[in-house]
Protein backbone atom coordinates (compact mmCIF):
# COMPACT_ATOMS: atom_id res chain seq x y z
CA UNK A 1 0.00 0.00 0.00
CA UNK A 2 2.83 2.37 0.64
CA UNK A 3 4.56 1.27 -2.49
CA UNK A 4 2.61 0.20 -5.32
CA UNK A 5 -0.11 2.64 -5.81
CA UNK A 6 2.81 5.41 -6.32
CA UNK A 7 4.81 3.54 -9.21
CA UNK A 8 4.25 5.96 -11.78
CA UNK A 9 3.47 9.10 -9.30
CA UNK A 10 6.92 10.53 -10.51
CA UNK A 11 8.69 10.79 -13.88
CA UNK A 12 11.78 8.51 -14.05
CA UNK A 13 14.66 11.18 -13.49
CA UNK A 14 17.97 10.91 -14.56
CA UNK A 15 19.67 7.87 -12.54
CA UNK A 16 17.00 6.23 -13.04
CA UNK A 17 17.17 6.70 -17.36
CA UNK A 18 20.50 5.81 -17.06
CA UNK A 19 19.93 2.73 -15.37
CA UNK A 20 17.23 1.70 -18.18
CA UNK A 21 19.48 3.06 -20.96
CA UNK A 22 22.27 0.62 -19.62
CA UNK A 23 19.98 -2.22 -18.83
CA UNK A 24 18.50 -1.88 -22.83
CA UNK A 25 22.11 -2.97 -24.27
CA UNK A 26 23.41 -5.69 -25.49
CA UNK A 27 25.42 -7.91 -22.95
CA UNK A 28 28.83 -6.89 -23.69
CA UNK A 29 27.51 -2.56 -24.08
CA UNK A 30 25.85 -3.26 -20.80
CA UNK A 31 29.43 -4.61 -18.96
CA UNK A 32 31.23 -1.89 -20.67
CA UNK A 33 29.33 1.15 -20.09
CA UNK A 34 28.80 0.20 -16.23
CA UNK A 35 32.55 0.08 -15.93
CA UNK A 36 32.89 3.21 -17.20
CA UNK A 37 30.70 4.66 -15.03
CA UNK A 38 32.45 3.59 -12.14
CA UNK A 39 29.90 4.38 -9.42
CA UNK A 40 28.12 0.85 -9.64
CA UNK A 41 28.98 -2.49 -10.56
CA UNK A 42 27.19 -4.23 -13.45
CA UNK A 43 25.22 -6.62 -10.79
CA UNK A 44 22.01 -4.38 -10.65
CA UNK A 45 22.13 -3.16 -14.43
CA UNK A 46 22.09 -7.12 -15.60
CA UNK A 47 19.16 -8.05 -13.31
CA UNK A 48 16.75 -4.78 -14.31
CA UNK A 49 17.89 -6.14 -18.19
CA UNK A 50 16.16 -9.38 -17.34
CA UNK A 51 13.51 -7.64 -15.66
CA UNK A 52 12.62 -5.61 -18.83
CA UNK A 53 13.07 -8.35 -21.75
CA UNK A 54 10.16 -10.74 -18.56
CA UNK A 55 8.02 -7.22 -19.09
CA UNK A 56 8.75 -4.06 -20.70
CA UNK A 57 9.88 -0.92 -20.49
CA UNK A 58 7.09 0.82 -18.42
CA UNK A 59 7.38 2.54 -15.66
CA UNK A 60 5.06 1.07 -13.57
CA UNK A 61 7.14 -2.42 -14.65
CA UNK A 62 10.31 -1.15 -14.30
CA UNK A 63 9.94 -0.05 -10.86
CA UNK A 64 8.05 -2.86 -9.80
CA UNK A 65 11.44 -4.36 -9.41
CA UNK A 66 12.32 -2.24 -6.46
CA UNK A 67 9.20 -2.29 -5.16
CA UNK A 68 8.98 -6.25 -4.85
CA UNK A 69 12.32 -5.49 -2.79
CA UNK A 70 11.62 -2.85 -0.75
CA UNK A 71 8.29 -4.95 0.18
CA UNK A 72 10.05 -8.19 0.84
CA UNK A 73 12.34 -6.25 2.98
CA UNK A 74 10.03 -6.67 5.78
CA UNK A 75 9.49 -9.85 6.23
CA UNK A 76 12.96 -10.13 5.61
CA UNK A 77 13.59 -8.05 8.94
CA UNK A 78 11.19 -9.87 10.48
CA UNK A 79 13.08 -12.93 10.02
CA UNK A 80 15.75 -11.51 11.12
CA UNK A 81 14.49 -10.24 14.53
CA UNK A 82 13.88 -14.07 14.93
CA UNK A 83 16.76 -15.41 14.38
CA UNK A 84 18.11 -13.08 17.09
CA UNK A 85 15.72 -14.06 19.23
CA UNK A 86 13.83 -11.19 19.37
CA UNK A 87 10.36 -11.63 20.91
CA UNK A 88 7.09 -11.57 18.17
CA UNK A 89 6.32 -8.39 19.43
CA UNK A 90 10.00 -6.83 18.50
CA UNK A 91 10.00 -8.90 15.31
CA UNK A 92 6.79 -7.67 14.01
CA UNK A 93 7.26 -3.69 15.29
CA UNK A 94 10.87 -4.04 13.47
CA UNK A 95 8.95 -4.81 10.50
CA UNK A 96 6.61 -2.06 10.36
CA UNK A 97 9.64 0.05 10.62
CA UNK A 98 10.90 -0.31 7.48
CA UNK A 99 7.50 -0.82 5.82
CA UNK A 100 7.36 3.04 6.52
CA UNK A 101 11.40 4.42 6.62
CA UNK A 102 11.34 7.54 4.45
CA UNK A 103 14.59 5.77 2.90
CA UNK A 104 13.18 2.57 1.86
CA UNK A 105 10.45 4.16 0.86
CA UNK A 106 12.05 6.31 -1.65
CA UNK A 107 14.61 3.47 -3.02
CA UNK A 108 11.34 0.90 -3.27
CA UNK A 109 10.18 3.62 -6.00
CA UNK A 110 13.34 4.29 -7.80
CA UNK A 111 14.58 2.15 -10.31
CA UNK A 112 18.00 2.07 -8.92
CA UNK A 113 19.82 -0.96 -6.92
CA UNK A 114 19.03 -0.02 -3.05
CA UNK A 115 16.04 -1.39 -2.47
CA UNK A 116 17.65 -4.84 -3.97
CA UNK A 117 21.00 -4.20 -1.94
CA UNK A 118 18.90 -3.44 1.33
CA UNK A 119 16.83 -7.08 0.30
CA UNK A 120 19.81 -8.96 0.51
CA UNK A 121 21.83 -6.96 3.08
CA UNK A 122 18.84 -7.97 5.23
CA UNK A 123 19.14 -12.11 4.32
CA UNK A 124 22.84 -11.97 4.35
CA UNK A 125 22.93 -11.18 8.33
CA UNK A 126 19.76 -13.25 8.73
CA UNK A 127 22.08 -15.95 7.41
CA UNK A 128 25.36 -15.23 8.89
CA UNK A 129 23.60 -15.49 12.40
CA UNK A 130 22.44 -18.88 11.46
CA UNK A 131 25.59 -20.41 9.91
CA UNK A 132 27.00 -19.17 13.10
CA UNK A 133 24.95 -20.36 15.66
CA UNK A 134 23.26 -23.53 14.36
CA UNK A 135 26.13 -25.39 12.54
CA UNK A 136 24.63 -28.99 13.38
CA UNK A 137 21.02 -28.27 11.64
CA UNK A 138 20.20 -30.28 8.17
CA UNK A 139 20.94 -26.84 6.64
CA UNK A 140 23.71 -25.56 7.68
CA UNK A 141 25.46 -26.81 4.34
CA UNK A 142 22.54 -25.22 2.69
CA UNK A 143 23.07 -21.76 4.56
CA UNK A 144 26.51 -21.34 3.93
CA UNK A 145 26.03 -21.91 0.18
CA UNK A 146 23.56 -19.23 0.56
CA UNK A 147 25.11 -16.89 2.66
CA UNK A 148 28.33 -17.07 -0.02
CA UNK A 149 26.12 -16.72 -3.08
CA UNK A 150 24.12 -13.36 -1.16
CA UNK A 151 27.41 -11.56 -0.50
CA UNK A 152 28.83 -12.07 -3.69
CA UNK A 153 25.10 -10.58 -5.32
CA UNK A 154 25.53 -7.92 -2.63
CA UNK A 155 28.92 -6.71 -3.52
CA UNK A 156 27.75 -7.22 -7.68
CA UNK A 157 24.91 -4.87 -6.90
CA UNK A 158 26.88 -2.00 -5.02
CA UNK A 159 30.09 -2.33 -3.84
CA UNK A 160 28.84 -0.82 -0.50
CA UNK A 161 27.80 -4.37 -0.36
CA UNK A 162 30.99 -5.33 0.38
CA UNK A 163 30.71 -3.26 4.14
CA UNK A 164 27.70 -5.70 4.67
CA UNK A 165 29.91 -8.80 4.51
CA UNK A 166 32.96 -6.85 6.30
CA UNK A 167 30.27 -6.26 9.03
CA UNK A 168 28.62 -9.66 9.40
CA UNK A 169 32.60 -11.12 9.06
CA UNK A 170 33.37 -8.71 12.43
CA UNK A 171 30.27 -9.79 14.37
CA UNK A 172 31.12 -13.39 13.98
CA UNK A 173 34.40 -13.09 15.43
CA UNK A 174 33.35 -10.99 18.30
CA UNK A 175 30.69 -13.73 18.92
CA UNK A 176 33.40 -16.79 18.65
CA UNK A 177 35.38 -14.96 21.24
CA UNK A 178 32.26 -15.93 23.60
CA UNK A 179 31.25 -19.13 22.54
CA UNK A 180 29.98 -20.85 25.47
CA UNK A 181 31.16 -24.46 23.74
CA UNK A 182 35.51 -23.76 23.03
CA UNK A 183 35.07 -26.13 20.17
CA UNK A 184 32.57 -23.67 17.92
CA UNK A 185 34.89 -20.87 18.20
CA UNK A 186 37.01 -21.93 15.58
CA UNK A 187 34.23 -23.18 13.41
CA UNK A 188 32.36 -19.95 13.70
CA UNK A 189 35.58 -18.23 12.36
CA UNK A 190 36.28 -20.54 9.41
CA UNK A 191 32.40 -21.00 8.37
CA UNK A 192 32.64 -16.68 8.03
CA UNK A 193 35.70 -16.44 6.63
CA UNK A 194 34.95 -19.33 3.61
CA UNK A 195 31.68 -17.85 3.08
CA UNK A 196 32.93 -14.15 2.52
CA UNK A 197 35.99 -15.13 0.37
CA UNK A 198 33.97 -15.42 -3.07
CA UNK A 199 32.50 -12.07 -2.49
CA UNK A 200 36.08 -10.91 -1.91
CA UNK A 201 37.56 -12.85 -5.13
CA UNK A 202 34.72 -11.12 -6.90
CA UNK A 203 34.70 -7.92 -5.45
CA UNK A 204 38.38 -7.74 -6.04
CA UNK A 205 37.99 -8.81 -9.78
CA UNK A 206 35.47 -6.08 -10.07
CA UNK A 207 37.73 -3.61 -8.81
CA UNK A 208 40.64 -4.42 -11.05
CA UNK A 209 38.62 -4.62 -14.14
CA UNK A 210 37.24 -0.75 -13.30
CA UNK A 211 40.88 0.12 -13.03
CA UNK A 212 42.17 -1.01 -16.34
CA UNK A 213 39.56 -0.10 -18.07
CA UNK A 214 39.24 3.39 -16.37
CA UNK A 215 43.10 4.28 -16.78
CA UNK A 216 43.68 7.44 -14.68
CA UNK A 217 40.35 8.69 -14.63
CA UNK A 218 39.25 6.19 -11.36
CA UNK A 219 37.19 8.06 -8.93
CA UNK A 220 36.29 10.86 -10.60
CA UNK A 221 32.61 9.87 -11.28
CA UNK A 222 32.17 10.20 -7.49
CA UNK A 223 33.88 13.62 -7.24
CA UNK A 224 30.10 15.34 -6.76
CA UNK A 225 29.51 13.39 -3.11
CA UNK A 226 29.40 16.93 -0.69
CA UNK A 227 32.01 16.37 2.02
CA UNK A 228 30.84 15.04 5.38
CA UNK A 229 30.76 15.51 8.99
CA UNK A 230 29.18 14.83 12.15
CA UNK A 231 25.69 17.03 11.17
CA UNK A 232 25.89 14.80 7.91
CA UNK A 233 26.33 10.89 10.20
CA UNK A 234 23.72 12.51 12.77
CA UNK A 235 21.36 13.65 9.90
CA UNK A 236 21.28 10.10 8.54
CA UNK A 237 18.18 9.43 11.89
CA UNK A 238 15.89 11.18 10.03
CA UNK A 239 16.57 8.70 6.74
CA UNK A 240 15.87 5.56 9.09
CA UNK A 241 12.51 6.99 11.28
CA UNK A 242 10.49 9.90 9.78
CA UNK A 243 10.73 13.75 11.74
CA UNK A 244 7.45 15.39 10.11
CA UNK A 245 10.37 17.60 8.50
CA UNK A 246 11.12 19.30 11.82
CA UNK A 247 14.15 20.36 13.92
CA UNK A 248 12.33 19.01 17.15
CA UNK A 249 11.52 16.02 15.52
CA UNK A 250 15.14 15.65 14.08
CA UNK A 251 17.18 16.14 17.47
CA UNK A 252 13.97 13.31 18.64
CA UNK A 253 15.05 10.70 15.78
CA UNK A 254 18.49 11.41 16.65
CA UNK A 255 18.42 10.80 20.44
CA UNK A 256 16.15 8.17 19.88
CA UNK A 257 18.73 6.15 17.31
CA UNK A 258 21.09 7.07 19.42
CA UNK A 259 19.61 5.54 22.14
CA UNK A 260 18.72 2.20 20.08
CA UNK A 261 22.62 2.17 19.60
CA UNK A 262 23.51 2.45 23.53
CA UNK A 263 20.65 -0.07 24.72
CA UNK A 264 22.70 -3.25 23.76
CA UNK A 265 24.84 -2.31 26.65
CA UNK A 266 21.69 -2.07 29.35
CA UNK A 267 20.91 -4.19 31.90
CA UNK A 268 17.66 -4.59 30.99
CA UNK A 269 17.69 -5.41 27.31
CA UNK A 270 19.07 -9.35 27.29
CA UNK A 271 17.98 -10.19 23.51
CA UNK A 272 19.71 -7.16 22.82
CA UNK A 273 22.62 -7.98 24.31
CA UNK A 274 22.68 -11.50 22.62
CA UNK A 275 22.28 -9.36 19.08
CA UNK A 276 24.92 -7.05 19.78
CA UNK A 277 27.54 -8.42 17.62
CA UNK A 278 25.42 -8.72 14.77
CA UNK A 279 23.18 -6.07 14.76
CA UNK A 280 26.25 -3.26 15.78
CA UNK A 281 28.41 -4.15 13.69
CA UNK A 282 25.95 -4.14 10.70
CA UNK A 283 24.89 -0.64 12.03
CA UNK A 284 28.52 0.80 12.92
CA UNK A 285 30.83 -0.45 10.64
CA UNK A 286 30.03 0.49 7.50
CA UNK A 287 29.80 4.39 8.96
CA UNK A 288 32.92 4.33 10.58
CA UNK A 289 34.79 2.96 7.24
CA UNK A 290 32.85 5.47 4.93
CA UNK A 291 33.62 8.04 7.28
CA UNK A 292 37.65 6.86 7.85
CA UNK A 293 38.11 6.64 4.11
CA UNK A 294 36.36 10.11 3.23
CA UNK A 295 38.98 11.84 6.00
CA UNK A 296 41.91 9.52 4.67
CA UNK A 297 41.27 9.95 1.12
CA UNK A 298 40.24 13.46 1.10
CA UNK A 299 37.23 12.12 -1.29
CA UNK A 300 33.91 11.89 0.44
CA UNK A 301 32.22 8.32 -0.38
CA UNK A 302 29.16 9.44 2.17
CA UNK A 303 26.04 9.38 0.96
CA UNK A 304 22.83 8.22 2.33
CA UNK A 305 21.00 5.90 -0.39
CA UNK A 306 24.52 4.05 -0.31
CA UNK A 307 24.17 3.54 3.37
CA UNK A 308 20.78 1.69 3.07
CA UNK A 309 23.10 -1.27 3.95
CA UNK A 310 22.75 0.01 7.53
CA UNK A 311 18.94 0.06 7.69
CA UNK A 312 18.02 -3.24 8.26
CA UNK A 313 20.09 -3.59 11.81
CA UNK A 314 19.03 0.42 12.27
CA UNK A 315 15.46 -0.53 12.68
CA UNK A 316 16.02 -3.34 14.27
CA UNK A 317 17.67 -1.73 17.21
CA UNK A 318 15.07 0.78 16.80
CA UNK A 319 12.50 -1.43 17.48
CA UNK A 320 14.20 -3.51 20.34
CA UNK A 321 14.14 0.03 22.19
CA UNK A 322 10.16 -0.74 23.51
CA UNK A 323 10.69 -4.51 24.67
CA UNK A 324 13.53 -3.14 27.16
CA UNK A 325 11.74 -0.75 29.51
CA UNK A 326 9.78 -1.74 32.08
CA UNK A 327 6.73 -4.66 31.50
CA UNK A 328 3.73 -2.12 31.96
CA UNK A 329 5.37 0.80 29.56
CA UNK A 330 6.26 -1.58 26.69
CA UNK A 331 2.21 -1.23 25.00
CA UNK A 332 2.43 2.20 25.13
CA UNK A 333 6.05 2.84 23.85
CA UNK A 334 5.55 0.45 20.87
CA UNK A 335 2.05 2.12 20.58
CA UNK A 336 3.76 5.49 19.94
CA UNK A 337 6.48 4.69 18.40
CA UNK A 338 4.47 2.97 15.88
CA UNK A 339 2.29 5.87 15.57
CA UNK A 340 5.07 8.17 15.04
CA UNK A 341 6.86 6.15 12.57
CA UNK A 342 3.38 5.79 10.60
CA UNK A 343 2.57 9.40 10.81
CA UNK A 344 6.25 10.86 9.99
CA UNK A 345 6.92 8.45 7.59
CA UNK A 346 3.66 9.04 5.48
CA UNK A 347 4.30 12.90 5.42
CA UNK A 348 8.15 12.28 4.28
CA UNK A 349 7.14 10.42 1.32
CA UNK A 350 4.50 13.32 0.73
CA UNK A 351 6.92 15.93 1.08
CA UNK A 352 9.91 14.40 -1.19
CA UNK A 353 11.09 16.63 -3.75
CA UNK A 354 9.65 16.01 -7.23
CA UNK A 355 12.63 14.56 -9.80
CA UNK A 356 13.11 15.89 -13.57
CA UNK A 357 10.64 14.56 -15.84
CA UNK A 358 13.03 12.95 -17.63
CA UNK A 359 10.69 9.96 -18.48
CA UNK A 360 9.96 11.53 -21.82
CA UNK A 361 13.41 10.76 -23.34
CA UNK A 362 13.28 7.40 -22.51
CA UNK A 363 11.80 5.80 -25.97
CA UNK A 364 13.93 7.35 -28.00
CA UNK A 365 17.06 6.83 -25.79
CA UNK A 366 16.31 2.82 -26.00
CA UNK A 367 15.94 3.20 -29.21
CA UNK A 368 18.98 3.94 -30.12
CA UNK A 369 18.13 7.30 -30.90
Amino acid sequence: LWRFPWLTAEDLWFDEVFSVVLASQDLGELIRRALGDQTNPPGFYLLLSGWMRLGSVDEWWIRTLPALAGTLTVPALVALARTVRCDWGTALLAGLLAAISPLLLAMSVEVRAYAPVALLATISLTLAVRVATDPHAPRAARDRGLLAATDVALVMLHYFGALVVAARVLAALLVSRRAVNGADAPRIRRDAILTAIPAALALAAGIAIVIMHASDRVGTNASWIPVADATTALSFASQVVGTFGTRAGAIGVGALVLLALILPFGRRAPTAREAAPWLLSAALLPVVIVLGASALTGRSLWVARYLIVVLPALLLLVAVIPAALPRSWRTAATTLLAGWAIAAGTLSTGLRQQKPAWSRIVPALTAGG
